[in-house]
């Protein structure tokens, strides 16, 4: 999370039930997964569909370089980067993330 989220409490709670609900096998599966994936960075010039890329401005797992560099990558890619978030973006700044769907919808 953003920095300025980790002392809101039914953000912390949120992210905690979402946890607890997936469980510690389906974190492991989540894990063993990523550190399996190829890497496509090499096939990120051939995607050219009006994608956009939405990164949380302190997110620390995926990071805001890593998103750049795949909106960079493809053509047709947009980069949107949301002030007040960290990874979990959709939760932490839900009307930011609507008003960017909307955006990328009518674009």
């Amino acid at each position: 999370m953003h920095p300025d989220n980790l002392s809101n409490v039914e953000l912390r709670a949120t992210h905690r039930r979402m946890a607890l609900a997936n469980g510690a096998d389906m974190f492991i599966a989540q894990q063993e997964a990523i550190l399996a994936r190829a890497d496509s960075r090499a096939d990120l010039p051939g995607i050219d569909i009006p994608a956009w890329v939405i990164v949380g401005e302190a997110d620390k797992v995926t990071g805001v370089e890593a998103a750049r560099e795949i909106a960079t990558g493809a053509r047709g890619a947009r980069y949107v980067e949301i002030a007040g978030a960290g990874h979990f973006v959709p939760i932490e700044q839900p009307e930011a993330v609507s008003r960017a769907i909307a955006d990328w919808l009518s674009a």
